[in-house]
């Protein structure tokens, strides 16, 4: 029986898990046999959790009553490596920190309160630098676009759900590092409002106009096609904005900053590492409180689109899924190079706060997913949500 929940979705498995006959800890077996079977080949977890069956083990002795309050009873989740689980190293993508995490983060305290059993934590580029997944243990591989990147820098979260080793995972977005990977991968990935989940304290990432491929954006057209015949005004156009390569330098380089001076070992980083490190030593406090300043102001230029527009729809990146690139060893002025194009069409939102989510689109004449991305006004992420699952759904 547990073999056939581990392609539920998260919903469905909690419900056959509160009322069996599969139990929680029966069910766990089956996942980390998955696990064990799948991620060789495609590296999306970093290190397992040990207390994972004990936690199992005690959501199945909680009665009838308990389990029904529990939203995500038994339910496997993975944890992107930059969000702190207790007993388990936060290393952020790096080698560099070496002691286990004390408690919980707020993220990952709120899904054990759910119910949910945290199995491991998932792969990341080192600091989330780049839409990537890739450093000195290897690189994660997309298991629906083989020799394609699975975006980054929530790769491994992203290839986990991919590969339905877990039916859900958490990521982190400063830039597209969720909606990214969901795009790659074929999957549905949701940044919300800022403030609405507890983030850590990521950088932003910056925006770079770049004209879409043309499969890219048939895929836009099509998911506009699929609101316009539901009854809904489909206006096309260009939404202007003031792009600020600035301010994101300012806040990526003091982020990488902040990083490296909580490290255990802050010698055993990478290169690019370094060098983004060493530009954010560099940057006083005073040109810092600018830069948040100018990303409040274009928050508000965008809380203007959103009375007139109630979503809007964009690709989630210009291209398809490139082949999989090294970047871990070769400098932050290639990475960010390289990281640019991704990001242009996501890392806009993550500076103005909105809630977006990347949505599945079909595939290409290669059959490389194509995704769409959907996005709202601060605040309304559950009509994000609706629109999304109507795409998701035609």
């Amino acid at each position: 029986m547990t073999d056939s929940l581990l392609d539920l979705d998260a919903r469905a498995l909690a419900a056959a898990l509160r009322h069996g006959p599969s139990t929680v800890a029966d069910h766990l077996v089956a996942v980390l046999d998955r696990i064990a079977a799948l991620d060789p080949q495609h590296l999306a977890f970093s290190q397992l959790n040990p207390g994972a069956s004990r936690d199992a083990e005690a959501l199945d002795r909680r009665p009838p009553a308990e389990r029904e309050e529990l939203p995500l009873f038994g339910v496997p989740v993975a944890i992107k490596e930059q969000l702190d689980v207790a007993g388990l190293v936060t290393t952020l993508g790096t080698s560099a920190n070496t002691g286990p995490a004390a408690v919980d983060s707020e993220v990952v305290a709120r899904l054990r309160a759910a119910g949910a059993v945290v199995v491991g934590k998932t792969h990341m580029p080192e600091f989330g630098q780049a839409p990537f997944t890739d450093g000195a243990w290897g690189a994660t591989r997309n298991p629906v676009a083989p020799g394609r990147s699975p975006g980054g820098s929530s790769g491994g979260s992203a290839v986990a759900v991919a590969t339905r080793m877990v039916p859900v995972a958490i990521g982190g977005d400063a830039g597209g590092s969720v909606r990214i990977p969901s795009a790659w991968c074929g999957i549905v990935g949701l940044k919300p409002t800022r403030g609405a989940v507890s983030t850590a304290p990521h950088p932003n990432l910056w925006y770079d106009r770049i004209t879409p491929e043309p499969e890219v954006a048939a895929a836009v057209e099509n998911a506009a096609s699929i609101l316009a015949s539901d009854g809904h005004a489909v206006e096309r156009g260009t939404v202007r904005w003031r792009p600020q390569p600035l301010a994101y330098l300012v806040q990526f380089h003091r982020g990488v900053l902040d990083e490296v001076d909580r490290l255990d070992d802050p010698g055993r980083i990478e290169r690019r590492s370094r060098q983004a490190a060493a530009v954010g030593r560099s940057i006083p406090d005073s040109v810092l409180r600018w830069a948040l300043r100018d990303s409040s102001r274009m928050a508000a230029d965008m809380a203007r689109l959103f009375t007139r527009l109630d979503v809007l729809l964009t690709p989630v990146t210009p291209t398809l899924p490139p082949p999989t690139p090294r970047l871990w060893d070769r400098g932050a002025p290639a990475s960010m190079g390289a990281s640019t194009p991704a990001i242009s069409f996501t890392n806009h939102w993550n500076l103005a706060g909105n809630p977006a989510v990347s949505v599945p689109m079909g595939r290409s004449e290669e059959g490389l997913p194509l995704a769409v991305q959907v996005i709202g006004a601060h605040g309304a992420d559950r009509l994000v949500l609706r629109v999304a699952r109507r795409l998701a759904e035609a």
